[in-house]
């Protein structure tokens, strides 16, 4: 499956990363996994959404549709979506994220910005800059 969804921060923080072709049924998959982690997570859950792969494709907006929504769940906390070069994935994952009902995106460009923005707005966290990046370049090695 070109999706992953690993702890970055155990229970607190994970890391969502879509790389090649993304289909509805992996969207459907990684939306229950998701879910799971939030029910063994410790509130908020924040999430770090990583599309920044150049390889990436994601379904049309009605395949989608064919999932349906799905509510959050009440652990969620803030979901950053670390954006593409290509404009049209970025929207288009946003809209996913939308349709599972978060209330708290944004849209980030850089490591630096996930560290200073879930720093500021989770106090319990304190990330650096080179743990983020060393921990998401562990997970681009591994696939």
């Amino acid at each position: 499956m070109p999706i992953e969804a690993t702890w970055m921060v155990d229970k607190r923080v994970v890391y969502f990363r879509a790389y090649g072709q993304v289909t509805g049924a992996d969207v459907a998959a990684v939306k229950e996994h998701q879910l799971r982690n939030h029910e063994d997570g410790i509130a908020p859950v924040h999430t770090i959404v990583d599309v920044y792969s150049p390889s990436i494709k994601i379904p049309s907006i009605p395949q989608l549709r064919q999932f349906g929504y799905t509510s959050m769940h009440p652990k969620t906390g803030w979901m950053l979506l670390l954006g593409s070069e290509k404009s049209v994935v970025t929207f288009g994952v946003s809209v996913i994220i939308q349709m599972v009902g978060s209330d708290h995106l944004k849209v980030v460009k850089s490591i630096p910005e996930i560290v200073e923005f879930l720093n500021h707005n989770d106090r319990t966290l304190h990330l650096t800059v080179e743990e983020v990046q060393a921990y998401i370049d562990s997970r681009v090695a591994a696939t």
